[in-house]
């Protein structure tokens, strides 16, 4: 509550992240509670350079953008795109050591405030043989999901390491032609930063 209130904005709102609760070690029994919480905006990406209103792209595939903008960056997508601008922020400089990945799916982040699906990533599927018209993804669409990157990032990053990079991929799948499913699939690396290569 004090958060939002000190934002100003009824919009405002947050996910907590991590809860922990913490011994002291005192007699008394008193422990300590952290919480980690991400905030913002709902619909907004304050992290991140947004998605602007010529950017329809298809959701994997190399098939360029969609729309009335149809055949314009082919060999690009909605995936590269997306990659794109979460690396456009910049990094924390430095080397990394001991790099380990997380996988990332969409059924593994239920969203209930997402206007295009279930999960805080693009996931499409269905019954039947596979959709001949690739998905087209609106700028708001792919704001959206570049809004909840940091979560997921956040949610998966293991003790003692920092986000180093993602990798955004485009997944196809049927199954004897009776369902199709595209999602879109997170290889997040986070590693220890050292600061400088030591060589």
């Amino acid at each position: 509550q004090s958060m939002a209130l000190q934002n100003g904005s009824p919009d405002y709102t947050f996910d907590i992240i991590d809860l922990q609760v913490i011994e002291t070690g005192l007699k008394s029994g008193e422990t300590a509670v952290k919480v980690t919480l991400a905030g913002g905006l709902t619909t907004t990406t304050p992290a991140y350079i947004g998605f602007g209103p010529t950017d329809y792209w298809y959701w994997g595939e190399g098939l360029g953008k969609c729309d009335i903008y149809n055949g314009q960056f082919l060999g690009r997508d909605a995936s590269t795109e997306l990659e794109s601008h979460i690396k456009f922020v910049a990094s924390q400089p430095g080397y990394f050591v001991s790099v380990e990945g997380r996988e990332a799916f969409p059924w593994d982040f239920y969203a209930d405030d997402n206007p295009y699906g279930d999960y805080m990533m693009y996931n499409n599927g269905g019954a039947g043989s596979e959709p001949l018209d690739p998905y087209c993804m609106s700028p708001d669409e792919l704001n959206y999901y570049l809004g909840k990157f940091d979560y997921i990032k956040n949610s998966l990053n293991p003790p003692y390491k920092q986000y180093k990079t993602v990798n955004v991929a485009a997944w196809k799948a049927v199954t004897g032609g009776s369902s199709w499913l595209h999602i879109h699939h997170y290889l997040i690396l986070y590693g220890k930063n050292i600061g400088s290569n030591p060589n």
